[in-house]
């Protein structure tokens, strides 16, 4: 559970302070694209669920942060509606066909990747910026200290020894 609270810190940082996500903010993540979500959408078959307000479509950070550790998102479960008892339908006889094992979708293992992957790639750049600045902080420290220890004066210096 400490991974998935760090995920949602990260995302809850790459939205501002606030808990839902665009789409563009979302294609940074996951790697897919905008229209790619919406045809997606539109099938239902994003696995992601979203909220439509207006024109603007939002994604919850937590089930962004379910999907990008597990490749599924844990929802609060419908009620199932039982359907009307229909007639029975006499099935035709059909010859038995080999059963194929379900493929798992492992889609979201690449996911992860992208995502760790783009998180290392930000952490190398914010790394070598911090390293950059302490290197120019020291050098002006010393720049500093130098210009405070030599005197200031436009006369000639004596040479004390010459080689």
């Amino acid at each position: 559970m400490e991974l998935h609270a760090q995920l949602v810190d990260y995302l809850k940082k790459k939205t501002d302070g606030k808990f839902l996500m665009t789409p563009e903010q979302l294609e940074a993540e996951i790697g897919i694209s905008e229209k790619q979500q919406s045809k997606l959408r539109k099938e239902n078959n994003f696995p992601i669920p979203w909220k439509s307000v207006g024109r603007n479509v939002f994604y919850s950070i937590y089930h962004v942060a379910d999907f990008l550790l597990s490749g599924e998102v844990k929802q609060e479960e419908a009620p199932v509606v039982e359907p009307a008892i229909e007639k029975p339908i006499k099935p035709k006889v059909l010859q038995p066909v080999k059963s194929k094992t379900p493929v798992q979708d492992l889609s979201f293992l690449a996911k992860m990747k992208f995502l760790a992957a783009h998180v290392q790639e930000q952490a190398t750049e914010l790394q070598s910026l911090a390293d950059n600045l302490n290197r120019y902080h020291d050098s002006l420290e010393l720049k500093m200290k130098l210009e405070d220890s030599l005197p200031i004066s436009d006369k000639e210096h004596k040479i004390v020894k010459e080689f």
